[in-house]
């Protein structure tokens, strides 16, 4: 495995007037200074979008880290619930945590 991400929470801020409107930023570290995780010159509408989503990706590869612990160990048991193909999620997840950590699923 590669470099490893700036650990979240990331925070998304816009400065309607600033050079660059969309930044996402780290959390502080001891000494208080932060990280600048991404940031655009561009005041599109959907830039709020993308930055809140980039924002939000730390979360995110949290969450399907414990949704695919929870389906491999069994605690959520695997096959259709409810409509809900598990395996096919179980699936998905993987994919999604291998391309956040830049491997393949």
């Amino acid at each position: 495995m590669g470099t490893q991400h700036t650990p979240g929470p990331w925070e998304y801020m816009y400065v309607k007037k600033a050079l660059e409107p969309h930044t996402i930023m780290g959390p502080r570290s001891g000494d208080g200074s932060r990280t600048s995780i991404a940031h655009t010159l561009w005041d599109r509408p959907q830039e709020e979008a993308n930055f809140r989503l980039m924002a939000a990706s730390p979360d995110l590869l949290t969450a399907c880290e414990k949704l695919l612990r929870h389906i491999t160990d069994g605690t959520i048991m695997c096959g259709i619930v409810e409509g809900m193909n598990l395996d096919k999620t179980r699936d998905e997840a993987r994919a999604a945590i291998a391309k956040a950590r830049g491997q393949t699923a």
